[in-house]
């Protein structure tokens, strides 16, 4: 069956509805209407601020009759959702001409599609003609570095996008550096998530040196990239430097040990101007091979500066021992003796 949520506006009401409705409709229909060249009227005439489509499978076809109703819908569709739809270059075609139409949509999932990099070039040609698209979400569609190079010329000129989701995509160190090279000077990127991207230490260094001089990216996601210790250092370096944007780092699943934590434990101790609040480090190979190096440097860090903003710390499924985990709690009490402030220390 295929789920659609939106949001309507009855006509008899005289302001707009935040009623969801779900409307299931069969495979069967929807593809018949498909065919016709015509999405189903009765959710596109009652469609008012969200569509979600995600997990339907409804394919190039499916996604070329949607855009087509769409575009010759008079409302204002603002929330879009056709993840894992199945959707390949050839569908995303035509969700790029339906982007340079809209003149309200603010957040486009297509998460978990195949658009691949032909498809990410047309919609970032769509997106150098759009002034609406706050947010958007293209995880998980075998993007390489050519097709985050595209992304990322978009964001030259374009200062309305504040979050790109571009996780699970292979784009490689070279992609890392295609958008370091873009976001170090350009963009509004507020949040940026590359987890799954295969960028390596050598796209962390890439990554590391645009934050030592962009002023917008609040949340960095680099989970899973292999970073390990060389990576997390080159990272390090960059927090030892002014930043007074980046408030959420999250690190897990990148095989860090020992040195790589006390690099970063070291930049947040030596830099008083650190907004650093959340720090994910879980699911590292934390004390693995160490004795607690990397959890005494974090805590020793949250007892020395005052100034550290740390709120919540992410260690779990790492190898702490319970001297470790001691002193990392010890560190927590102090912090909060000596400001009353609460830090979450998730082991």
């Amino acid at each position: 069956m295929l789920a659609v949520a939106v949001l309507f506006s009855p006509a008899s009401s005289p302001t707009p509805s935040t009623t969801v409705i779900s409307r299931h409709l069969s495979a069967y229909y929807f593809f018949q209407k498909a065919s016709q060249s015509a999405y189903p009227p009765s959710i596109i005439h009652s469609l008012h601020s969200e569509l979600i489509l995600h997990g339907n499978s409804i394919g190039d076809e499916g996604v070329r009759a949607l855009m087509s109703g769409l575009s010759s819908h008079k409302g204002r569709l603002q929330h879009l959702d056709i993840g894992n739809n199945s959707i390949s270059s050839k569908g995303a075609y035509h969700v790029a001409e339906y982007i340079k139409r809209t003149k309200s949509l603010v957040w486009l999932n297509m998460y978990m599609n195949d658009i691949g990099d032909e498809g990410a070039e047309k919609i970032a040609e769509a997106l150098k003609q759009n002034r609406t698209v706050t947010n958007i979400d293209l995880g998980g569609n075998n993007i390489h570095a050519k097709g985050a190079s595209d992304i990322a010329q978009v964001l030259k000129d374009n200062s309305v996008i504040t979050s790109l989701e571009i996780g699970y995509n292979p784009i490689g160190p070279d992609g890392a550096k295609a958008l370091s090279e873009v976001l170090k000077f350009h963009g509004n990127i507020k949040t940026l998530s590359l987890g799954w991207c295969q960028i390596g230490a050598k796209g962390a260094e890439f990554i590391a040196d645009t934050l030592k001089y962009n002023s917008t990216i609040s949340t960095l996601d680099l989970r899973a990239n292999g970073l390990r210790d060389d990576g997390a250092i080159r990272l390090a370096q960059s927090l030892k430097v002014v930043n007074e944007a980046l408030t959420t780092l999250n690190l897990g699943f990148n095989e860090i040990r020992d040195e790589g934590a006390f690099a970063i434990a070291q930049a947040l101790k030596a830099n008083e101007d650190v907004r650093i609040t959340s720090l994910n480090l879980a699911s590292n190979f934390l004390t693995k091979l160490g004795q607690d190096e990397g959890a005494f440097a974090i805590a020793q860090a949250l007892k020395a500066n005052e100034d550290v903003r740390i709120t919540s710390l992410n260690l779990a499924s790492n190898f702490l021992t319970k001297l470790g985990q001691s002193a990392l709690t010890d560190a927590r009490d102090h912090v909060y003796e000596m400001t009353e402030k609460e830090v979450s220390v998730f082991f």
